[in-house]
């Protein structure tokens, strides 16, 4: 009642009145008298004594109760996360034991250093000690399907090692990952022309005393990677020795001048170097894929009718499936001509 005196004074000045002397009409309020008060909208001059009425029913003048909705239900409870598993994942660090491990499995120190950088990767996409199977190809699809591979197999690693240490988690996970297939692809080969060139710019710059002569030749007139190329060493019968993946040595046969330059002390100085110096120094001279100088090596190969078997032992590939990519470099000639397509 004391709400509804509270409006009646606003609209009319009264201090007192009953409801009985007051009516609507065409949604105004007005006296018994005939006076009609201000025009008011009854939601918003109602709003402030809303729900007060008696018995919290329908007010005075018709109006119903507005529903209220009730909050929201308090969040699901969750449970609180170990602490083992609460470590920043920019703190978490490569287990020892698991180094020592890969070391003891044969793995070669490029190798090692690849795991530790993709696990690395791993954690701070999600941390290990929760990674599910949902987690790594939500993660893996949006990269190349070689990247991912080579991810995959870090991880696959590290919960093989887990396995052993009692941990068999990861490892569950990891074993229902379906790999995807790596796209077919040609080498990248630079041709016959360009493998001539490239050899007797490689002669040149040896002859005058330029280190990125030693490293075309390497690459390009021997087949090596780039991460191979400090690792080369003179070896008996005109061929040179090279450390590669997995730590596996082998031999190759080098052109002369090539040799004589790898066993000059001046030059041992100054051209065993890193692959980031070697890529840098390699793509200021323009050849941006260094690596292509090793593809068109093994494709010239293929092209003067070498076998494939051996153009494995050359590469260091330990699977001929690697090496099938040049089973298709030297193509049939004269076939448009044979068509009678040319016209």
């Amino acid at each position: 009642m004391k709400g509804f005196r509270k409006i009646t004074k606003r609209l009319f000045g009264r201090k007192s009145a009953n409801q009985a002397d007051f009516g609507i009409i065409d949604g105004e309020v007005t006296d018994n008298c005939g006076s009609i008060g201000e025009a008011v909208a009854f939601e918003t001059e109602l709003a402030e004594f809303e729900g007060k009425t008696i018995g919290n029913h329908s007010n005075s003048f018709g109006r119903e109760a507005e529903f209220i909705e009730p909050d929201p239900p308090a969040d699901e409870f969750r449970e609180p996360v170990p602490p083992a598993e609460q470590i920043n994942p920019d703190e978490w660090e490569i287990p020892e034991p698991y180094l020592i491990y890969l070391s003891a499995t044969g793995k070669a120190k490029r190798t090692i250093q690849e795991y530790r950088w993709e696990l690395l990767w791993w954690n701070r996409q999600t941390a290990l000690a929760r990674l599910t199977l949902q987690d790594m190809e939500g993660i893996i699809h949006k990269v190349h399907p070689s990247t991912a591979r080579r991810k995959v197999a870090a991880i696959r690693s590290f919960a093989k090692w887990q396995l052993r240490e009692g941990s068999g988690r990861l490892h569950g996970e990891v074993s229902q990952v379906i790999l995807p297939k790596t796209p077919s692809r040609i080498p990248k080969d630079r041709g016959t022309d360009e493998f001539m060139d490239l050899s007797r710019c490689a002669v040149d710059l040896v002859r005058a005393g330029d280190r990125r002569g030693v490293w075309i030749g390497l690459m390009g007139c021997c087949g090596l990677r780039i991460s191979e190329i400090q690792t080369a060493e003179p070896a008996p019968g005109k061929t040179i020795k090279v450390i590669g993946k997995g730590d596996k040595e082998r031999q190759i046969p080098a052109p002369a001048w090539l040799i004589e330059a790898l066993g000059c002390d001046t030059y041992k100085r100054c051209w065993k170097k890193g692959r980031h110096l070697i890529w840098s120094e390699l793509k200021k001279m323009g050849i941006r894929k260094p690596h292509s100088l090793r593809h068109t090596f093994a494709s010239e190969l293929r092209r003067k009718g070498y076998p494939l078997e051996e153009i494995k032992v050359l590469l260091g590939h330990s699977k001929l499936d690697t090496t099938m990519i040049y089973a298709n470099v030297a193509l049939p000639n004269d076939i448009t001509s044979r068509l009678g397509v040319e016209h």
